[in-house]
């Protein structure tokens, strides 16, 4: 799992919670980004987890995008393959 900060806009940005930005032109709100690495048996189970205790009800909450991965390769030595993921 990777989690990243950062600022995002669109239909889903909070307007009680926009700031404008010397960088981009558009209004921004913060957001936080959660890539997580499943196989693809566990994915159902951590999208319903993140569904039950992911949301406040609110504009913002996010969408899940479930992707496939079709390699997976450690940098470090080189290892490949799901069993890098335990």
């Amino acid at each position: 799992m990777t989690v990243f900060e950062g600022e995002g806009t669109g239909r889903y940005s909070d307007p009680d919670h926009q700031h404008g930005s010397l960088n981009f032109p558009a209004m921004h709100t913060h957001v936080v980004k959660i890539e997580i690495a499943v196989e693809s048996k566990d994915s159902d189970n951590v999208i319903d987890i993140i569904k039950k205790y992911g949301k406040t009800g609110h504009k913002g909450d996010g969408i899940a995008f479930v992707c496939p991965i079709e390699k997976l390769i450690r940098i470090r030595d080189g290892k490949e393959g799901a069993a890098i993921l335990k």
